[in-house]
This record gives structure tokens, C-alpha cells and sequence, in this order.
């Protein structure tokens, strides 16, 4: 037969939850801490004589005291085991963050009888937390600029989406993509290149709202949402801002480079209901702009799409957008700011109306 177990008096019990890399202790009814291992009397800077006896009240702040006895009751109560995470700043003014697991015992009292009791095991998972953290974040954000990336530009896209469904409202997505960037960085090198990519997140990041979203998808195409109220004048407003804070000189250490930009621009609900066609049209928008000399923004409008000419050039050219039935015709003016002229159908012969807007 197998040798009787041995029984452990009360300091080899002690020896052996010292042992424990984990914080443990063991409250009574009256939340009173009756057990503590050598773990959480180093976490919390303390000696065993200091915590027994004493209460969540009398050791930690009053909100989490109360959140402790609460949970404590409950499992007391039902002898349900918990597991809950908690954060407890620390002395040096930062926060750990760990995670809590209850459960309900029983002790025997010197008359023999039993008392209910609460062991509690903590483990600290602050390390694995931030790590979460700084995944996610790498997950959602560009590594050269730390601005939004494409996936955390999609979840903003739906945010908006349910949003001004909700409330009737509108926004704008602006698809923004620096010309000629490539001719720099084969001049100057991929160091420049990626400084001035941070100049530019700067630049749009200080251009906007709080409430409004600004993000690099890749290489030199940047995006953002913008919730709308006054259009389209505001949507043009805005376009050209950036078109004009984009185009002034980058000082790098010993150079000064000039850009400009094409911007392309859909609107919600007008031009789609998902983002992945809204992203789609404000590209098309965009790439119309590149493909007639680069520098201005281009707003899809149905089966039609203003464009507003932010060159200095006085060239004729045909904008045409590919895989869809729009097609427009502009001609900046050498005389007047503004003109008009008819935005054509390509399936059929008669007019879209649609506004073309110079600016010298």
C-alpha cells in the first residue's frame, strides 16, 4: 500500500507559497488579508507584518478597494471561482496590469468548525499586455511615419459609414498622391524620400480636424476622412488646401525640394456605400488628375466628375475614366478664373452637367 501523505504545519506551508513566482493571499469574511506570500509583500514594497490583518481599504486606493471586496462578496456568496483583469498604478507613477483569480475555501477554526475564505491568485501579465499593445498598434499604423495605415483607414471608413447613416450625414474621402516623388527619391535616395514622407504626414496631420482621419496607405499615396457639411464648396475648400500646403518647398539638410499633389475625392452616400467603392472612385478621381499633367483634384459626381485645375499651365486636355461611362472634357481659360463646360456621357450623346473650376 502507498505510504500515508505528509501533513505540512504551518511554516512549511508558508515556505512553499514563498516559493511561488505569483503574488497569493487569503481574505476572511470580513476581508481582512489573513495570508500573504513573500511575492506580494515584494510587489507592494511591504513585510508580511504590514498587510496581515489589514484591509483592501487600508492598503489600496478606495475604488479599487471597493471593486476587490465587491467581487470577493460575490464569490463568497455564490462559490463561483472569478478571473478578472485589473490595473494598479504603482509607485513610480506608472500602472502594472494583472490578472485576478478568486476562489472560495474553507479553513478550519481552532473549535473545529469551518470559515468560508477567499484565496487569491494574482498574476502579472503587464509585459504581455503592452506587447498586445505595441502589436496592434504596428498592425494599424506605418512604421516610417506612425500614421494610420490602410487597415486602420478601413476601420474608420465603416465608423463613418455607420455614423452618417445613423444621423443622415455625409463625408468625404480624399485620395491624395504626390507627383513626380519618384524622380526625388532617385536623385536624393530613399533617406530624403522618407523624411519628406514625414514632412508631408506632418503637414496633412496639421490640416485637418481632431474628428477626421488621416492616413499613408503606401509609398506616396496618403488618404483621409473628412466628415462634411457644406458641399461641395467646403470638400473644394478643403481639396485646395491641401493641394497648396502640399506644394510648398520641403527643406531637407543641404536641398530644397518642391512637390505637388493630385488629390481625388468621392463622397458618401453620393458615389458608394462601402469603402471599398469609395475608395475605388476617389482613386479613379485621382488617377484622372494624373494622367492630364498632375496638380489638382478631381470630385466624382455620379456619372460625372468635377475637376478643378490647380496648374499654372494653359493646356487643352481629355481626363477619361477607365472601366466606367465617364468621360469629361476641360479647358482651362486663359482669361477668366471660372468656367463651365459640359462633362460628357460616353454611352450617350447628350450632356452631365458638371462644373470645371480654374485657379491660377
Amino acid at each position: 500500500m502507498p505510504a500515508e501523505p505528509p501533513s505540512f504545519p504551518a511554516e512549511t506551508l508558508n515556505e512553499i507559497f514563498d516559493a511561488v513566482p505569483n503574488a497569493m493571499l487569503v481574505k476572511d469574511e470580513d476581508h481582512r488579508w489573513i495570508f500573504v506570500n513573500e511575492t506580494l509583500c515584494r510587489e507592494m514594497g511591504r513585510s508580511r507584518s504590514e498587510l496581515l490583518h489589514r484591509t483592501d481599504f487600508d492598503l489600496l486606493p478606495p475604488g479599487i478597494a471597493n471593486k476587490n471586496c465587491a467581487l470577493d462578496d460575490l464569490v463568497l456568496a455564490n462559490g463561483e471561482p472569478s478571473e478578472t483583469e485589473a490595473e494598479y498604478p504603482l509607485e513610480s507613477g506608472g500602472r502594472r496590469t494583472v490578472l485576478v483569480r478568486k476562489r472560495r475555501v474553507y479553513l478550519p477554526r481552532p473549535n473545529g468548525e469551518t470559515a468560508p475564505a477567499v484565496v487569491v491568485v494574482m498574476v502579472d501579465v503587464t509585459r504581455f499586455r503592452r506587447a498586445e499593445e505595441n502589436a496592434l498598434y504596428l498592425a494599424l499604423h506605418d512604421p516610417l511615419t506612425g500614421m494610420p495605415n490602410r487597415s486602420f483607414l478601413r476601420q474608420r471608413l465603416n465608423e463613418a459609414l455607420e455614423l452618417a447613416r445613423r444621423d443622415m450625414g455625409k463625408f468625404a474621402l480624399f485620395m491624395v498622391d504626390l507627383d513626380g516623388f519618384k524622380s526625388v527619391n532617385d536623385s536624393l535616395g530613399h533617406v530624403a524620400g522618407d523624411e519628406i514622407f514625414r514632412m508631408v504626414g506632418s503637414r496633412l496631420m496639421c490640416s485637418v480636424r481632431a474628428i477626421d482621419t488621416v492616413a499613408r496607405l503606401g509609398g506616396d499615396e496618403f488618404a483621409i476622412v473628412q466628415r462634411c457639411d457644406d458641399l461641395p464648396s467646403g470638400i473644394i475648400s478643403f481639396a485646395d488646401r491641401i493641394s497648396n500646403v502640399l506644394s510648398e518647398p520641403y527643406q531637407l539638410a543641404q536641398t530644397r525640394v518642391t512637390l505637388s499633389a493630385s488629390v481625388g475625392i468621392s463622397i458618401f452616400p453620393d458615389h458608394g456605400q462601402d469603402p471599398d467603392v469609395l475608395m475605388q472612385r476617389a482613386d479613379t478621381a485621382l488617377y484622372a488628375i494624373k494622367n492630364t499633367g498632375k496638380h489638382g483634384y478631381a470630385l466624382v459626381h455620379c456619372f460625372a466628375f468635377t475637376v478643378t485645375y490647380c496648374g499654372v499651365r494653359t493646356l487643352q486636355y481629355r481626363a477619361s475614366i477607365v472601366n466606367s461611362t465617364i468621360a469629361a472634357c476641360i479647358m482651362p481659360q486663359h482669361g477668366d478664373a471660372h468656367s463651365s463646360r459640359p462633362a460628357y456621357d460616353s454611352t450617350r450623346p447628350r450632356a452631365v452637367n458638371s462644373k470645371v473650376v480654374r485657379s491660377s
